[in-house]
């Protein structure tokens, strides 16, 4: 049976450094379309952070103990640390955003399969509606390339 908990702490950790990635990119973001980005990289950070706690409480309830350890998440992260320069760069910005959105959904799929193999419903059900909202963002962000 697969250990559900530790690939939902490294879910976790993910979504914490993507939270991040996109309030970097939103606190320096400049340009022409300053504010619809500023405004699209806020609403997409919001809506991933209120994915962390959720997914806190899912490990909890599997009875494991939650990392509350910024270095440990660092390390389990599938979000690439080398973000693009954000001055006059929204394309190669955009282009970052997309393949981390693909990177946390290949994540979310992997888990997902697990916990359903393991009859684990409800994590799968957890993690669905985050899949579907990661494929939203994701959508939004490639609509937005030139």
């Amino acid at each position: 049976m697969p250990n559900i908990p530790t690939h939902l702490t490294k879910l976790q950790a993910s979504s914490i450094e993507f939270y991040f990635a996109y309030k970097y990119f939103h606190w320096n973001i400049t340009g022409q379309d300053f504010r619809e980005f500023h405004l699209m990289f806020d609403e997409h950070a919001t809506i991933i952070y209120g994915q962390w706690d959720p997914i806190a409480e899912r490990i909890r309830q599997l009875d494991s103990p939650v990392t509350g350890n910024l270095t440990d998440y660092a390390e389990q992260s599938v979000i690439d640390k080398s973000k693009p320069n954000t001055k006059n760069n929204i394309q190669e910005i955009l282009k970052y955003l997309i393949l981390q959105h693909q990177n946390h959904i290949d994540l979310l799929n992997q888990i997902i399969d697990l916990a359903s193999e393991g009859k684990d419903f409800a994590t799968a059900d957890l993690l669905t509606k985050f899949l579907e909202e990661h494929q939203q963002m994701q959508w939004f962000v490639k609509s937005s390339i030139e």
